[in-house]
């Protein structure tokens, strides 16, 4: 029996609450839309949980463009077997008028559509917004972080005794 594959579209916000999301799709194939990565680098600077997410996302696919020698256009193969790519935000894909084409969600939205994938997000009302438009949606649920991977804020230094 062979399971079918599916190409998964994630939101910024999987990415924020797991960066390690991109590993958890199996044999599947995830795409990353290039908002993604521009949300992640507004993102990256907040100095809570959120901004520490955003940086270990954008080290995690930094280091996939590395070794696969450049881009991730094409689907990079992970460990788990999957693959990973990026995808430039299908702004050829007609969204009903009432959804602004220049929003980060109508423009992941969009990518789902065009490439006919699952949506996978936090949040409900992209999930609603897809669901209205056709799109496979899902919740992530995979974000159940082990408790030291939680950002608490402190650091721990070592002090040299003179």
């Amino acid at each position: 029996m062979s399971v079918r594959l599916k190409s998964y579209v994630l939101d910024t916000c999987v990415l924020l609450a797991d960066p390690h999301a991109l590993f958890r799709f199996d044999e599947h194939e995830v795409v990353l839309p290039l908002v993604v990565v521009e949300e992640l680098d507004r993102k990256k600077t907040a100095m809570d949980e959120v901004g520490r997410n955003a940086r270990a996302a954008l080290r995690a696919i930094e280091d996939l463009r590395v070794r696969s020698g450049g881009g991730l256009r094409e689907a990079v193969p992970l460990p788990s077997g999957g693959t990973v790519r990026i995808e430039s935000n299908h702004v050829d894909v007609q969204l009903p008028p009432y959804l602004d084409p220049q929003k980060a969600d109508h423009r992941i939205l969009a990518c789902a559509i065009g490439l006919q994938g699952t949506l996978v997000t936090k949040d409900a009302a992209l999930r609603i917004k897809g669901s209205q438009l056709g799109v496979e949606t899902e919740d992530y649920r995979a974000d159940t972080a082990p408790v030291d991977e939680h950002y608490t804020g402190i650091s721990e230094l070592e002090v040299e005794h003179h």
